[in-house]
């Protein structure tokens, strides 16, 4: 008979599997029906006790199944609540048709296209109030696990199984812990910024300067002296969130002193962020000793005779390559243009942003420097007036220079649309070659915006126009950059793809192949959009 007080049986055959029979001996007793089951068990003739234990496990297993063993008697767990009803609709069956397509699409693009495809999808069940159904869930929560970008989208198009589903597995919950607000406590977050791994590290500094920025500025001053430069270098730069003048002291009299020049470059760059820092005044002062501005209107620049050191300390090089037509003292002047905001000009020289833009190109000698000086603070401030002074100047070739393409960068999306727009009457020119037709692919390489609706329409009315009229408009920057200009363009410039489709059989084979690729992720992208406009009409 088995002993009635043996008890966690089920427990006690994990063990010994877990050990090894070789380590641990299973006592396989058990009271009750199931003792008498599981005595029988061992009587079986000529067996091991390997065999007698998965004997055991499987008698067990139905004993608890049958309820001859509860589960507080086996040591489990008990079941989890049911997940809450939903109350949003599903989205659709073509929806998750379309899903799947995505997510099984490996052949174009990769992640380079499925991330931005997955998020449209996303988006659309979001803003028509869907559901993903809960069977496809666990997979889109694997997939986004690792894709930070997607996770409150998730979140918000998961209804009440996102949670319910986070609560039972621990890898989920920790991926989205950010979503479940269980973040990590900050002496955690100090001790792997001091003891992990590089990568680790980085993203422990990271969310501690989030959450913590004063904190995470004395763990960075703690540990400063002792890291590698590459190490000092990278986590100066996460200094950029949450930046404040509380910043000041230690990029100033730390960082700004660092032997390295990469790592006083890059204390230069944050303080320039900071208008009251000691580092910008400085900046202001040497402009205006540098740059003066005579009765006759004239611009005049004064050099220094030497380099002065206090200049290679705030982060500016004795030399630098930035355009073949700039000597070294120039390259002097266009590091400090690029530090100071650009509303210092107007004040200091009482000009309007477009009447010291014009002051400036006057000065034959010393207009290269200045400009992209220029546009490097534009860029940095965003200041506005001098955007829009600077894309109306016809003279000035944004992207012919470093400097120019961030400010393209830098420019709001509707800005960036006026600005090519207003050039396409010039690109659709009949006297034009194709340099010019192309120069619009070039613009939309450099920039990455989600596009407008009336912009979509107005590029793709473009393409139709130049195909019919036998025009070159294609070129190797649209050919490698079709599917991702396709991932841009507004879903609505869909209503367009019947004509683009018969204007694309008037193509040769090379363009065509580019221009598939193009209307391929638009189609794929409209349709997704339908699909989601398609159930909520069918809802109503």
């Amino acid at each position: 008979m088995a002993n009635p007080t043996a008890i966690n049986p089920w427990q006690d055959l994990i063990q010994t599997c877990v050990l090894g029979s070789a380590r641990r001996h299973a006592r396989i007793r058990a009271a009750g029906v199931l003792g008498a089951l599981v005595d029988e068990v061992q009587e079986v003739a000529e067996s091991s006790e390997e065999e007698r234990i998965l004997m055991a496990l499987a008698t067990t297993s139905l004993a608890m199944r049958a309820g001859q063993l509860t589960r507080t008697a086996a040591n489990l767990p008990a079941p989890p609540a049911p997940c809450p009803a939903e109350v949003k609709e599903p989205c659709g069956p073509y929806s998750i048709t379309l899903l799947n397509h995505i997510l099984l699409d490996e052949a174009k693009g990769g992640d380079l296209r499925r991330v931005p495809l997955v998020r449209d999808w996303l988006t659309f069940c979001r803003s028509e109030n869907r559901v993903i159904v809960s069977d496809y869930l666990p997979r889109l929560l694997d997939f986004a696990k690792e894709r930070e970008s997607l996770h409150q989208l998730l979140a918000d198009c998961g209804g009440s199984h996102f949670f319910w589903l986070l609560a039972l597995n621990l890898e989920w919950r920790e991926a989205y812990k950010t979503l479940t607000g269980v973040a990590e406590g900050q002496d955690s977050l100090v001790e792997k910024i001091e003891l992990g791994i590089d990568a680790e590290r980085f993203k422990a500094f990271a969310a501690l300067r989030q959450g913590a920025p004063a904190k995470a500025l004395q763990c960075l001053i703690s540990l400063w002296e002792k890291e590698p430069y590459e190490q000092r270098l990278a986590m100066l730069k996460l200094l950029r969130s949450g930046l404040s003048m509380d910043d000041e002291g230690f990029l100033e009299e730390c960082a700004l002193a660092d032997r390295r020049k990469e790592v006083r470059t890059a204390a230069a760059e944050l303080l320039s962020r900071l208008p009251a820092s000691r580092l910008v005044a400085r900046m202001k002062e040497r402009a205006q000793s540098f740059v003066t501005i005579g009765k006759d209107k004239k611009m005049k620049i004064n050099f220094p005779d030497e380099f002065p050191a206090s200049m290679a300390r705030d982060g500016i090089e004795e030399s630098i390559t930035i355009d073949s037509r700039i000597g070294q003292k120039a390259g002097w002047l266009y590091q400090k243009v690029s530090f100071v905001d650009p509303y210092f000009w107007r004040d200091y020289s009482d000009y309007s942003a477009g009447a010291f833009l014009e002051l400036i190109l006057a000065s034959e000698e010393w207009s290269l420097p200045m400009v992209l000086g220029l546009l490097n603070a534009t860029a940095q401030y965003r200041d506005e007036a001098f955007q829009d002074s600077i894309i109306a100047h016809e003279g000035i070739h944004l992207t012919e220079s470093q400097p120019g393409k961030s400010f393209l960068h830098s420019l709001p999306p509707a800005k960036l649309e006026r600005l090519i727009l207003r050039q396409l009457p010039t690109w659709a020119q009949t006297d034009r070659r194709s340099a010019p037709r192309l120069d619009l692919w070039y613009y939309l390489e450099l920039v990455d915006f989600q596009w407008s609706e009336a912009f979509s329409i107005a590029i793709l009315k473009f393409i139709i126009k130049e195909i019919k009229e036998k025009v070159p408009v294609f070129g190797h920057t649209f050919y490698s950059n079709a599917a991702n200009f396709g991932l841009h363009i507004h879903v609505g410039a869909g209503s367009q793809l019947d004509d683009l489709n018969l204007a694309q059989a008037e193509v040769d084979t090379w363009t065509r192949n580019g221009l598939e690729r193009f209307i391929d992720t638009l189609k794929l992208r409209h349709e997704i959009y339908k699909s989601f406009q398609t159930c909520q009409t069918t809802a109503n």
